[in-house]
């Protein structure tokens, strides 16, 4: 499993800790304005701590976002052997359509090295794109 980096971890905490201070001042405002304090001041406080509430969130959500990725397992190769067993047994059952759906995910490009073997580019996330192959019944190929 990765591990989020040091400057990740501080700026999260200084960034919980701004959200938190934002809070306590948004807060007093509300109860100056409901105070009855003076309301344009306020008013102008209050928009510009809620402008700055918004960007604090955006940038922590940003945070949490960049740290939750650098912690993601990383699959190994017992997990990646039962993925495409999966496939296998899966293989008997589809359609030729579905076929090529599953093949368009997860291979980036197919090379022909010779008339019967072919070497691969494997996506490691499955992906949609435009159907670019053909099994040998679309092609015309066994007729």
């Amino acid at each position: 499993m990765g591990t989020a980096n040091a400057k990740q971890l501080s700026m999260r905490g200084q960034l919980a800790k701004q959200e938190k201070f934002n809070g306590v001042q948004l807060n007093n405002i509300t109860n100056a304005i409901a105070a009855g304090g003076n309301m344009a001041s306020l008013l102008g406080t209050l928009t510009r701590l809620e402008q700055e509430r918004e960007h604090i969130c955006s940038q922590l959500a940003l945070i949490e976002t960049e740290i939750e990725q650098a912690t993601i397992a990383r699959p190994t190769a017992a997990i990646v052997q039962e993925a495409w067993s999966e496939i296998g047994s899966l293989w008997g059952e589809l359609d030729e359509a579905e076929r090529t759906e599953l093949l368009s995910s997860v291979v980036n490009s197919a090379k022909v090295n010779e008339k019967d073997r072919v070497l691969l580019e494997l996506s490691p996330i499955p992906k949609e794109h435009g159907h670019w192959f053909a099994t040998k019944s679309q092609m015309g190929a066994g007729r």
